[in-house]
C-alpha cells in the first residue's frame, strides 16, 4: 500500500523545500498520535528537531500547517484516483467510481479525513483541487450521453456537499460502508441518471481494483 511522505517527494530539492517537507511529515506523525486539537507548534517543531522560530518561517500557525497538508493530500487522492481510471471509459462509471474510493480513503484515515473536511470548508484551492476531476467526467459525461443537466458552480457544490456529508458520517460512526455505494447511486441520480441505471452502476463499480493509497495518518 503506497504511502505518502513528504519528504520523500522533494528529492533533489533545496535545503528549504527539504525543511518544509520535513515539518509537515512531523505533524503528520504528531497529529496522528495525538490528535489536531492537542497538537502544539512545539511538538510538531520539536519531532522534525528544529527550533520553534524556524517553524514559523514556514506556516503561520498550526492551521496552516494542516491546511498545506490537507491540499497535499487532495491533490494526491485526486491524482491516483485519475491515475487508477485509466482503463475506466464511461463517465457514470468513472463518477461513482471515483466517488466511492474518495469517500473510502479519507475515512480509512480518520485524523487526515477530519482534517480534510475541516481544512476544505475554509480553503478555496482544497474544494478546487478535490473537484478538478470531478468537472472533467461531468463533462464527458454529458457529451457521452449519461448526465443530463448544466455544468455550473452550484452542481458542483451540491455534489462535493454530498460527498463530504458521506464522509462526515462514516468518520462519525453514523454510517457503515454501505454508505459508499448509496452516496455514489445518489450523485448519478443528481447528474440525471435514471435510478435503476444510477443503482445498476453503483453496485457494479464496487467490483473494480480498490486503490491502495496511504494517507499519512496511517502511523504503523
Amino acid at each position: 500500500m503506497a504511502k505518502l511522505s513528504f519528504s520523500d517527494q522533494i528529492t533533489g530539492l533545496g535545503k528549504r523545500a527539504r525543511t518544509r517537507a520535513r515539518l509537515m511529515d512531523a505533524a503528520v506523525q504528531v497529529i496522528a498520535e495525538r490528535g489536531i486539537e492537542t497538537t502544539s507548534v512545539n511538538e510538531i517543531a520539536a519531532q522534525a528537531k528544529v527550533a520553534n522560530g524556524t517553524f514559523y518561517n514556514y506556516f503561520t500557525d498550526k492551521n496552516d500547517i494542516v491546511g498545506s497538508i490537507s491540499l497535499k493530500i487532495a491533490a494526491s487522492i485526486t491524482q491516483h484516483i485519475d491515475a487508477s481510471m485509466s482503463d475506466i471509459e464511461q463517465a457514470h462509471e468513472r463518477v461513482a467510481f471515483a466517488t466511492q474510493q474518495f469517500v473510502e480513503i479519507a475515512a480509512g484515515a480518520p485524523e487526515w479525513g477530519w482534517a480534510f473536511m475541516y481544512s476544505a470548508t475554509s480553503i478555496d484551492g482544497i474544494r478546487n483541487t478535490a473537484s478538478k476531476g470531478l468537472r472533467s467526467d461531468i463533462a464527458l459525461g454529458i457529451s457521452q450521453g449519461h448526465f443530463h443537466v448544466e455544468m455550473d458552480g452550484y452542481l458542483i457544490n451540491t455534489i462535493s456537499a454530498m460527498v463530504m456529508n458521506a464522509i462526515a458520517r462514516r468518520l462519525a460512526g453514523h454510517a457503515d460502508k454501505n454508505a459508499t455505494w448509496k452516496i455514489s447511486d445518489s450523485v448519478l441520480r443528481v447528474l440525471g441518471v435514471p435510478a435503476d441505471k444510477a443503482t445498476a452502476t453503483a453496485h457494479h463499480v464496487q467490483s473494480f481494483k480498490s486503490l491502495e493509497l496511504q494517507l499519512p495518518a496511517q502511523v504503523a
